[in-house]
């Protein structure tokens, strides 16, 4: 894992925040993943960071199915089950799809966390954050100046 993700979940654990993922794993339609060991994956990465909820679309994107980012049908499955108004909640991503993914959704703000994969970057608005931890941090502090109204 990446340098601060293990505080950023932990510190998501102790505020009043659900740490969800969602992720596109087209490896499982192509049958070079199976869904029984991503769950074995998922299952030690729910355990060792304490994450809400996995939602996981396994549909390549010729599939055109309603849950693989950037469409919000992932969020919006997690938002029902968990009982999330979704125009409260943060997306954090590393691609634009997951930018897209927030946006569509209805997400208050969508933080991006730039790797410079080759690929095309996020249409704003979008908030440019260096790592997760970072996005946690300032995700917090902006709940803690709200309580403080």
């Amino acid at each position: 894992m990446l340098d601060g993700v293990k505080e950023a979940f932990s510190l998501l654990k102790s505020s009043e925040y659900m740490s969800i993922v969602v992720t596109n794993q087209p490896d499982i339609a192509s049958g070079k993943q199976t869904f029984s060991s991503l769950n074995k994956l998922h299952n030690y990465l729910q355990e060792k960071y304490s994450i809400d909820l996995i939602e996981v679309c396994p549909h390549k994107e010729e599939d055109r199915c309603d849950c693989r980012k950037p469409k919000p049908g992932m969020i919006i499955s997690a938002s029902k089950e968990l009982n999330i108004n979704i125009n409260c909640s943060y997306m954090i991503g590393d691609r634009w799809t997951d930018i897209l993914c927030g946006q569509r959704a209805g997400c208050k703000e969508n933080f991006y966390i730039d790797n410079n994969y080759s690929e095309k970057k996020p249409d704003k608005p979008f908030t440019h954050v260096p790592s997760l931890l970072h996005c946690v941090r300032k995700i917090l502090a902006i709940n803690d100046d709200v309580n403080k109204i």
